[in-house]
């Protein structure tokens, strides 16, 4: 499934159209999810049968011609220490403000879901889908190694780890 990219797309509606496309990826896979309201630091919530996650949706409509990938950046307060993202003006979220990262490219219609306390460095990069390494030959992740099933059940059992006082169940 693919979406030729839009040229001059502006950000807000690129972020829209991730938010969309990650509610109807989630329903095709049978679970529930709905858009939430506005005001919240995250963008869709989810329903995997009693669980309830609040997802946070980053969206690209193309990849970066400089590497060739897909780029996401999400501040978080470690990241957010720079003087560079200070004079910006972000704020950072809070270390429990979303469950999951759904990264989304729009021309493509990928998408991939990661637990946000495992993600390290917070500028996630994913390659074109058959790509190769990056300039540099940094290696990206790829999208479809990132399902959403999956990442929720490392999540679970992650929480489990961490309620049980496995040790260093955290840095997992």
């Amino acid at each position: 499934m693919g979406f030729p990219p839009v040229p001059g797309l502006p950000t807000f509606a690129v972020g829209t159209a991730a938010e969309h496309l990650v509610c109807a990826d989630l329903l095709r896979l049978g679970h529930q999810a709905v858009l939430a309201p506005p005001g919240c630091v995250y963008d869709v919530i989810a329903g995997v049968g009693a669980l309830l996650l609040r997802l946070q949706v980053k969206g690209a409509g193309y990849p970066r011609a400089a590497t060739g990938a897909y780029s996401f950046n999400v501040d978080t307060p470690k990241r957010n220490t720079t003087s560079a993202a200070r004079r910006s003006g972000s704020k950072p979220y809070a270390d429990d403000s979303f469950d999951l990262l759904a990264c989304v490219a729009l021309d493509i219609g990928a998408v991939a879901y990661l637990n946000p306390t495992t993600c390290s460095p917070w500028r996630v990069s994913f390659r074109v889908p058959g790509g190769e390494h990056g300039v540099g030959g940094r290696p990206a992740n790829n999208f479809e190694d990132h399902p959403f099933d999956a990442t929720v059940a490392a999540l679970v059992e992650w929480r489990r780890l961490c309620a049980s006082g496995v040790p260093n169940a955290q840095s997992l």
